[in-house]
């Protein structure tokens, strides 16, 4: 599961295929400038950059929280507002 807090909520493989492919017609950049983990947790902290509209680059402030499974990602909290 994929929950953008506020916004939406991914389930399963095939969802999260589809939003990636309608979302990220260039692979985003990322700035990481925090990465905290304990037990099956793991925090990230930083900037995201999204090509949009086919014309430039738009940059966020993001903070993901990943919780593990079994060795597999399970669940993915990600909290994102525009700079």
């Amino acid at each position: 599961m994929w929950t953008f807090v506020g916004d939406q909520t991914l389930s399963g493989k095939d969802e999260v295929r589809k939003y990636i492919a309608d979302a990220y017609k260039k692979p985003p950049h990322f700035d990481t400038r925090l990465i905290i983990a304990e037990g099956n947790y793991v925090a990230v902290m930083g900037k995201i950059s999204l090509w949009e509209n086919e014309s430039a680059w738009k940059d966020y402030d993001y903070c993901d929280l990943w919780r593990f499974e079994n060795g597999k990602m399970a669940e993915l909290k990600a909290f994102v507002t525009a700079r």
